[in-house]
């Protein structure tokens, strides 16, 4: 799946396993994100 906005038709028509791979898409790219925000806050922190 691309990085698109999906509309609410879009995921009507996604599959059960496709649903299941965006959440976990999802998920992963969250803690991705909190991850680098961490990091970013402790280099802060040292300078």
């Amino acid at each position: 799946m691309s990085n698109k906005e999906l509309t609410k038709e879009d995921l009507k028509n996604l599959s059960h396993d496709d649903l299941i791979r965006l959440g976990a898409s999802l998920a992963i790219k969250h803690v991705v994100d909190s991850l680098e925000k961490n990091e970013d806050t402790k280099k802060e922190k040292k300078e």
